[in-house]
């Protein structure tokens, strides 16, 4: 019998929200402790759904990504995400045996469509849930931020369209103000709280283990374009090196890296690397690309130290698909209960 793999990453993902105005001293929005829940996570996507309004543009409306298909399921939250490329080549297909072609050529706003399925279960452990994303051109875990993001912006706005149009409905989204500040007529003032997700790639616990038998020697956030961390930097300042303390490291390694990972992507930047002497006190080095799911050449499976794991079918899967799949959703819950024992 034939086997048909596909990959699948391991993911935390987590809330927070802001308010707009409410600002550190450094003048960053203040990550305040989400007013959503996992469950109204789901309900507010579903709500964009369910208006024909889960889905999101880019490159000049020539690349879409869209919830295909979403769906409660025991323990956990399903997603089909469809990604629609109208911008590329157009495509062939041959019969290996018979030598036969065929060619496929595509309207200026059509191409070739690839789905990821999505499950988020709904436990949480360590204040994140598990996510499960299924490996995907295009839907790296940057851009996975960036739309379920957009879902999030557009459920805002679908809330505040239905507290002004339907009578006694309330703005779920709307509460008091994070710090009580008050109005001209010294009432706390009514603020709409924006959510976001955040989305971290699961490390491997082989690199914890190889950490922990030696020792840490220095850690480092680097950005390959300086000026987009907000600073002015010179043209020919090609890279700039952020050293981290490692201290923390030595006792909670586990959580440090991650935590240090998530800062390097608020602050922009785009690879963590650690410096560690193993147990045979030999001195090596590990990279961390931020977008650690990124469809480029880089290698996935050892240099980035992704908790990746293999999914084996026993048919021939399609690259897209109209609804959710139970047989591959059940295939990539299997991946969780091996990865338990």
């Amino acid at each position: 019998m034939s086997e048909y793999d596909r990959y699948v990453f391991f993911c935390q993902f987590s809330m927070y929200d802001t308010v707009r105005k409410y600002k550190n001293v450094k003048g960053a929005p203040v990550k305040i402790d989400s007013k959503l829940n996992l469950e109204s996570f789901y309900k507010h996507v579903k709500s964009v759904f369910d208006e024909d309004r889960a889905f999101k543009h880019f490159s000049n409306d020539k690349k879409e990504l869209r919830v295909q298909d979403i769906a409660e399921m025991g323990d956990s939250y399903s997603f089909l995400i469809n990604y629609t490329e109208a911008d590329g080549s157009h495509h062939a297909s041959r019969d290996i045996a018979e030598g036969e072609r065929k060619s496929m050529q595509y309207e200026p706003t059509e191409g070739p469509e690839h789905s990821a399925h999505v499950i988020i279960y709904k436990a949480i452990e360590g204040g994140t849930h598990l996510m499960l994303i299924e490996k995907m051109s295009g839907f790296p875990i940057t851009k996975a931020i960036v739309f379920f993001n957009a879902m999030l912006r557009s459920a805002v706005a679908l809330a505040k369209r239905q507290a002004q149009n339907v009578k006694g409905m309330v703005n779920p989204f709307v509460h008091n103000h994070p710090i009580s500040e008050r109005d001209s007529k010294g009432k706390v003032k009514k603020v709409v709280y924006r959510p976001h997700v955040s989305i971290d790639a699961v490390i491997n616990p082989s690199f914890f283990d190889a950490m922990s038998k030696g020792s840490i020697s220095d850690i480092e956030l680097i950005s390959d374009e300086p000026a987009s961390a907000g600073m002015d930097f010179p043209d020919n300042f090609k890279s700039w090196v952020v050293k981290i303390d490692k201290e923390p490291a030595t006792d909670n390694l586990r959580d440090y890296i991650p935590r240090v990972l998530t800062q390097g992507r608020d602050f922009k930047m785009h690879r963590l690397k650690v410096r560690f002497t193993d147990e045979h006190n030999v001195s090596k080095t590990q990279n961390f690309e931020l977008d650690g799911l990124s469809d480029t050449s880089s290698d996935l499976f050892g240099d980035n130290c992704i908790l990746i794991k293999r999914l084996v079918l026993s048919s021939r899967p399609y690259a897209s698909y109209e609804s959710l799949d139970e047989n591959i959703i059940e295939a990539m819950k299997g991946l969780v209960e091996n990865e338990k024992t």
